[in-house]
């Protein structure tokens, strides 16, 4: 009763106090398998029968279910049937249409059938074993051979065809047989897909009881008394509380400690959560970590419209979000998706707008779209530049967001080394682009002392209460320093932004320069 309260509520990750045990469904009750794959079956049909609701009168769910696969056993055992005969076929068609008489009406003779390539067959003349030519194609000559024995391979160019003992007539009669028999399997299956929906039903019953036994053979129970300990969102406290209190259960409520590993919940608002499955598409974080999602949707829908490049593209890819639009909106995760289309195309038509840029043209200047353009894609050092931008915020980001997350000041204080660094490193590199900027140089070279100085003495994690431990400190922090690499190579990686989106604008321009060509002629 617990656990079946418990599963309605829906809330609670539940920790195994034992290993978990081999699920045995009981004595007539189906197998979760077997109804998986009955199901599978079902759906393959292409014309499906008006569903019935209530469950079978004549038959209970283990017999329709045996049914089913009974069915779809016959069926793919008579396809295998129907493919072996139709090779037979193709194999015995050359020959011609004959029965092999019995050996006693030969004499204690029999017929040995070769394919003869067309230009070998004079190899056989040498062969004192009568033979004769019963037909032939382009390719091949067929030849029989009559002789008590199997003739030596030597005396014959070719291997032996073995016909079998069943004329081409029978053959076909078989096939015509297995044909009606997968007919009627066919027609079979398509009555019993009335069922599926019921099969469904049944499925989700057996799977939420299987769920309840396996997790019950993983609870722990002394002298009467069950021990259930799992984890549970913060914001639903109160209802496991009020559930404690209608069943009469002690209840016990702690904050997870840093040698725990609570499973990650990721609560983020419905219209953003779509960044969720962005982030979890690779790794679910961790915990202790930060939840990327938000950013990440954002940043996402940024990258998109940096790629694509072009409003004219984006507002197709619009129209056709809202020829889909009503049709997403009808699952949960429909909506979720439609809203990142939507920002994500909106992103692009603003950014494409600011390029100037429409299916690869350039409006004239004198249009009031064109006064929009303040960017230029051919402009490779603004771009870049923008870029690296993008970059060095993303990161900036992302290290704000682990200085937060941490434990206590002294340890997110490498994060903030990290974060003036990238500063310092953008502002010299920007002075160095200027004239008389001898300021902001020393102001950079300042910074990136001062950051290094951080992370060398706040990245150990070595108590400083001995001169070697003071010694392997500083060494750790030396040894972090080594991430500045990695963390220029980030930064560069996000040229690939501005070189897709240089790509995607000068295959803009060929094809529309193709169509004007193609116009032309």
């Amino acid at each position: 009763k617990v656990l079946e309260e418990l599963q309605m509520l829906g809330c609670m990750h539940l920790i195994p106090h034992m290993e978990t045990t081999d699920f045995r469904p009981d004595e007539g009750e189906v197998k979760v398998e077997d109804v998986k794959r009955a199901i599978d079956y079902l759906c393959e049909v292409t014309r499906l029968r008006r569903q019935e609701i209530d469950e079978p009168e004549n038959l209970t769910i283990i017999e329709l279910v045996g049914k089913i696969l009974h069915n779809r056993k016959v069926l793919r055992d008579t396809e295998d049937i129907i493919y072996l005969l139709k090779q037979k076929l193709q194999q015995l068609e050359p020959w011609g249409n004959f029965e092999l008489p019995d050996r006693e009406e030969l004499g204690g003779y029999r017929l040995w059938f070769y394919r003869v390539p067309t230009g070998q067959l004079k190899k056989l003349e040498k062969v004192e074993t009568p033979w004769q030519v019963v037909g032939s194609d382009h390719r091949y000559e067929y030849v029989v051979l009559i002789s008590k024995n199997e003739p030596h391979p030597s005396k014959v160019p070719v291997l032996r065809s073995r016909v079998g003992s069943r004329s081409l007539s029978l053959l076909e009669r078989d096939l015509r047989k297995a044909e009606l028999r997968r007919e009627d399997c066919l027609a079979q299956r398509e009555s019993l897909s009335r069922w599926l929906n019921v099969l469904t039903r049944t499925l989700l019953k057996v799977q939420d009881r299987k769920s309840r036994k396996i997790v019950g053979s993983q609870l722990r129970e002394e002298d009467g008394v069950l021990c259930l300990e799992g984890w549970l969102p913060r914001f639903q406290t109160d209802e496991i509380t009020e559930f404690a209190t209608k069943n009469n259960l002690a209840i016990l409520i702690r904050e997870p400690s840093r040698d725990d590993r609570p499973p990650t919940l990721m609560n983020n608002p419905e219209k953003l959560s779509a960044g969720e499955g962005l982030v979890t598409f690779y790794k679910t974080p961790d915990y202790y970590a930060w939840d990327p999602s938000i950013v990440v949707f954002f940043s996402f829908a940024l990258f998109f419209a940096m790629i694509l490049a072009d409003a004219g593209y984006a507002l197709v890819l619009f129209l056709l979000l809202g020829y889909f639009w009503k049709g997403m909106g009808e699952s949960k995760k429909g909506k979720r998706a439609r809203f990142l289309a939507f920002i994500i195309l909106s992103i692009s038509l603003v950014y494409g707008m600011l390029l100037g840029s429409y299916f690869g043209f350039r409006p004239p200047d004198d249009w009031i779209i064109s006064k929009l353009k303040v960017l230029e894609v051919n402009d490779y050092n603004s771009m870049m530049l923008l870029s690296v931008v993008v970059g060095c915020l993303h990161l900036i980001i992302a290290n704000v967001a682990v200085f937060l997350k941490s434990s206590s000041i002294a340890d997110g204080l490498p994060s903030i080394g990290w974060i003036g660094v990238i500063t310092s490193a953008f502002i010299l590199f920007m002075s160095n682009q200027l004239d008389s900027a001898k300021l902001l140089q020393n102001a950079s070279y300042i910074g990136l002392a001062t950051s290094f100085l951080v992370i060398i003495i706040f990245s150990g994690k070595t108590k400083i209460d001995s001169v070697k431990g003071l010694f392997i400190r500083a060494f750790e922090g030396l040894i972090s320093l080594a991430n500045v690499t990695k963390l220029f190579g980030d930064t560069m990686s996000y040229l690939r932004l501005f070189a897709l989106g240089l790509a995607s604008g000068v295959g803009a321009c060929i094809d529309s320069q193709q169509g004007g060509d193609k116009q032309g002629d």
